[in-house]
């Protein structure tokens, strides 16, 4: 990754940027119906210096097994509302995160 360098006069720094993490979930957040399966979708993250991500996502709290950009998510019965946490980690190990509600109908 590229290191950005700042200085004023003798004093200098190196820093890294930071990942940004993009859930799509305007879609989920019009229609979604108890006992469906919805698509998470995290496609759009991306890391200013082009580096790869790692995903990371939880539902409800819980952290689900997936790793990959999208990952399908089973709703159950009685469900009303669904938070969806969605953290992509670069290789400088910098993390951003992106938290969507979902009502459910």
């Amino acid at each position: 990754m590229k290191k950005y360098i700042v200085g004023i006069g003798r004093f200098t720094q190196a820093f890294a940027l930071s990942p940004v993490a993009e859930l799509n979930c305007l879609p989920l957040q019009r229609q979604t119906f108890a006992e469906s399966q919805i698509v998470l979708d995290g496609s759009n993250s991306s890391d200013p210096e082009n580096g790869a991500l790692t995903y990371s996502w939880k539902v409800n709290n819980v952290l689900q097994s997936a790793t990959t950009s999208q990952v399908e998510y089973q709703l159950a019965a009685g469900e009303t509302e669904v938070d969806v946490e969605l953290c992509v980690l670069d290789g400088d190990g910098l993390q951003a995160c992106e938290v969507c509600p979902i009502e459910v109908n």
